[in-house]
């Protein structure tokens, strides 16, 4: 779980916004965020819940699948609780950790901040930069929702497909869902400045 919060938090990001750059059809910020969330959401269900469930549930029975291939609906009713274990883990480090750590953390701009003073001083910022780039420097960023909205839809999936079969996982699904929105509150109204609207159109996804 937290070899997979890191990639998801660290990697991600940056693959997925470099991946939808070059396919060169977003010509507005909010339909790249769009499809960054777009892309977030199928990347989590194929490579995050699938195969979660795959390799906890499928591999664990695959010799008796080989040998006794009829009984393999019944197999995999038995062993996808296996796999809620990991999903249990996974939710829990995301509620419990990296959801306060963005309240604790600065975020990207205070960081680009700091290196530009120690790169290039107040007083020295007329002669590196625009007034237009040192506003975009020194600036509030905007909140980028195409990099959470996938990972929103993937605690619903988990939460609702888990219910059933391991009832345990459905707090730390309602405990990551508050704390988010603890969390998201309290930086839209004091850490990010919206710089676009999307007119509505993510919650058609």
């Amino acid at each position: 779980a937290l070899l997979v919060n890191a990639w998801l938090v660290m990697a991600m990001p940056r693959l997925v916004y470099a991946l939808v750059q070059t396919e060169g059809g977003c010509f507005s910020l909010s339909a790249l965020e769009r499809r960054i969330g777009g892309v977030f959401f199928y990347w989590d269900v194929l490579n995050v819940f699938l195969q979660g469930v795959i390799g906890a549930s499928f591999f664990q029975q695959v010799w008796r699948i080989v040998f006794n291939p009829t009984d393999l609906p019944r197999l995999l009713g038995y062993a996808l609780p296996d796999s809620s274990n990991f999903f249990m883990q996974f939710i829990a480090m995301r509620a419990f950790f990296l959801v306060w750590l963005r309240l604790c953390v600065p975020h990207g701009g205070v960081w680009q901040n700091w290196g530009r003073h120690a790169l290039c001083p107040k007083g020295l910022v007329a002669q590196c930069n625009t007034e237009r780039d040192e506003s975009l420097a020194y600036g509030p960023r905007t909140p980028r929702y195409g990099f959470e909205m996938g990972h929103v839809m993937l605690m619903y999936l988990i939460g609702l497909s888990f219910s059933v079969v391991a009832p345990l996982l459905v707090p730390f699904a309602v405990a990551w869902f508050a704390f988010a929105w603890v969390a998201w509150r309290h930086n839209l109204a004091y850490v990010y400045a919206r710089k676009y609207e999307s007119g509505g159109l993510m919650w058609t996804t």
